[in-house]
């Protein structure tokens, strides 16, 4: 075999892993496609530092899928994006983190300076509980809060940002899945912003990336933030300090050609999730998102009735080539030297039930995937009743 020819087959071989169909599969642009963006970077010689094409795309995202009166900074991944928007929030101190996430929410805490406090959620949404927060809020001392849309399915926070707007703390909201999928109105506040990724796993993958949507008050703090800070000497009303955590014009090249083809690739994702829900809805004791149209699914999650029948439908579903994940696990309440505020019995319950099944942004494979992951999830139900 060609050399070339036997190095890509090792490292398709590599990446697959013996299964047919991975969970997440990348869905970037044909490289023709944003070639064109890239030369003009090129042409200038300007490839990162807040250039043409990130500014460009920041634009593009606003315009897209921000709400009325806010703006977007484009960083270099979604996790310092966070660490970005809590410099921002100029509030040191305690930041309350879901203890249902991934954990490069509590990374950004600390790349922050910050310390994190886990928090319990509820079994509704998967998400804090308001009400909840509200009762932490009178009995810690807390400078930020950060929330989380789980699966980057949509979640209404506005009651979380009136109880924190009253308690006089910043929100970070981190929606890293989420970018595309319909956000509830509310009024765009100083003290709120909202994170998404633009990871190669995401819907809308660049490679690497993330955006900040917030006020426009605070687009020099977020800028700063992500350039080291360097004019926090001469400006208190800046960050004290910051990182390298700005966008190269390679990724937002990508990030401008995927834009063009996001809404197709949307309704696709959509429809598979559809296909999901008609061939799982019927299956006793799991629990199935309750959005059903406006996601961008990244992955479908599936919560099973115990953590035995989780592993049984992973283990079938692996025999027949499919991957099927665990997420957000262990609970961040598991994880070693992290403070938590009381129990987090629902996280954990929740990350010791959860599994996520694959989804597509084209058609090509969905009968064969809902076929395997449906024949799985029911194998794990059935043989739960015998554990």
């Amino acid at each position: 075999m060609h050399p070339i020819r036997a190095e890509e087959a090792e490292s398709k071989a590599i990446a697959t892993r013996g299964f047919r169909f991975r969970t997440v599969v990348p869905d970037l642009p044909e490289p023709e496609a944003y070639m064109d963006y890239y030369r003009a970077a090129h042409e200038v010689n300007w490839f990162t530092n807040f250039g043409p094409l990130s500014l460009r795309l920041e634009s593009a995202l606003a315009r897209t899928f921000g709400v009325p009166g806010e703006v977007c900074v484009a960083a270099a991944n979604a996790t310092a994006g966070l660490s970005a928007a809590l410099l921002a929030l100029g509030r040191k101190g305690t930041v309350l983190v879901p203890a249902f996430t991934f954990p490069a929410s509590v990374g950004a805490v600390y790349a922050s300076g910050n310390e994190p406090l886990i928090i319990d959620i509820q079994e509704e949404n998967w998400a804090v509980d308001a009400a909840e927060l509200d009762r932490i809020l009178d009995v810690w001392p807390v400078a930020s809060v950060m929330l989380v849309a789980p699966f980057g399915l949509p979640v209404d926070f506005s009651e979380h940002v009136s109880v924190c707007r009253r308690h006089g703390v910043g929100v970070v909201i981190d929606n890293a899945a989420g970018l595309g999928a319909a956000r509830p109105a509310r009024k765009t506040e100083e003290n709120v912003f909202e994170v998404f990724s633009l990871h190669a796993t995401k819907p809308f993958g660049i490679g690497e990336g993330g955006a900040i949507f917030g006020h426009p008050s605070r687009s020099n703090a977020l800028r700063s933030a992500l350039n080291f800070s360097l004019d926090a000497p001469a400006r208190p009303d800046l960050p004290p300090w910051g990182f390298n955590g700005k966008m190269s014009e390679f990724h937002a090249a990508i990030g401008l050609a995927q834009i063009e083809r996001f809404p197709n690739r949307v309704c696709s994702r959509q429809a598979f999730a559809l296909a999901y829900f008609e061939s799982l809805s019927d299956v006793p004791g799991i629990v199935l998102p309750k959005e059903r149209s406006h996601a961008v699914w990244q992955i479908f999650p599936v919560l099973m009735p115990s953590a035995a029948a989780r592993e049984h439908a992973i283990s079938v579903a692996a025999a027949e080539g499919l991957e099927v994940r665990r997420y957000y696990n262990p609970s961040l309440s598991r994880w070693p030297n992290l403070r938590t505020a009381g129990h987090c019995h629902i996280a954990e319950n929740l990350a010791n039930r959860m599994c996520a099944l694959p989804v597509r942004s084209d058609a090509n494979d969905t009968e064969e995937i809902v076929r395997i992951a449906s024949n799985s999830i029911r194998s794990g139900v059935r043989a739960d009743k015998v554990f």
